[in-house]
C-alpha cells in the first residue's frame, strides 16, 4: 500500500524538479486522476479491477481496470488497448517506423490511453476532463473536473482524494487477484478518513 510519503509528493507542477523526478510525479498525478475518475464512473457502472502485473515501487500504481460492466454493454479494457496499440503500430510503420519502436511507445501510451477511455465514458453523463499538460509520461499543470459545467473537484482535491482511493483498492487488492469497485464503498472509506464524499453525490 502506498502512502503519500511513500510515492514521494514533490512541489506544485513539478517545479524545480530533475528530469527523472519530474516524469514519476506526472506518472503519479495520472494515477490519482485516474482513481478520482474510476469513483465518479463507479456510480454508472460494475468497474472490474485486477492485480497488476509488476507493483509501482517509485510512483502511485495505475490501476489494472480490466471490464466496465454496464447494464446493456461490457466494455473489456485489456481487448480495447491491444487494438489501440495496433492501430498505433500500423500508423507508425506507415511514417516508416520500426516495428520495435512503435511497440515501444505504444507502451509508453497504455496509460493514457486507458485515462482517455474512462474520460470518454465519463463524457456521456455530462463529466469533462481539462488536463493542462499531458505527455506519454504523465500530467501535469491545471486539473479540473466538471460536471454541468460546474468545477466539482480540483487539483489539490484530485492528490488528496485520488491517493486515498488509491490506498483503498490496494488494500483489496492484497487478498483478491480481482475486486469490483463500488462507488459506496469508496464514499464509506472516504469517511472514515474525514473526507467528505459529497462530490461523488449528482454524478
Amino acid at each position: 500500500m502506498h502512502s503519500q510519503e511513500d510515492i514521494n509528493i514533490f512541489p506544485k507542477h513539478g517545479d524545480h524538479l530533475k528530469y527523472k523526478e519530474r516524469h514519476q510525479y506526472m506518472r503519479t498525478l495520472q494515477s490519482m486522476l485516474q482513481c478520482v475518475l474510476l469513483t465518479f464512473l463507479s456510480k454508472k457502472c460494475d468497474i472490474v479491477i485486477g492485480r497488476p502485473h509488476r507493483k509501482s515501487r517509485i510512483t502511485q500504481q495505475f490501476i489494472k481496470v480490466k471490464r466496465f460492466n454496464f447494464k446493456d454493454d461490457i466494455i473489456d479494457v485489456q481487448n480495447y488497448i491491444r487494438m489501440r496499440c495496433n492501430e498505433l503500430v500500423l500508423l507508425e510503420n506507415k511514417k516508416g517506423i520500426s516495428e520495435k519502436t512503435a511497440r515501444r511507445r505504444c507502451q509508453m501510451m497504455k496509460r493514457q490511453e486507458v485515462l482517455h477511455l474512462t474520460m470518454d465514458l465519463l463524457s456521456f453523463y455530462g463529466v469533462f476532463v481539462t488536463i493542462e499538460t499531458e505527455e506519454g509520461e504523465g500530467i501535469d499543470g491545471r486539473i479540473e473536473v466538471f460536471n454541468n459545467k460546474k468545477i466539482i473537484i480540483n487539483r489539490d482535491s484530485i492528490e488528496k482524494i485520488g491517493t486515498l482511493i488509491s490506498s483503498f483498492i490496494s488494500d483489496l487488492l492484497q487478498t483478491s487477484n480481482e475486486i469490483i469497485l463500488r462507488c459506496v464503498d469508496i464514499k464509506n472509506y472516504l469517511k472514515v478518513n474525514g473526507i467528505s464524499s459529497e462530490l461523488f453525490e449528482n454524478i
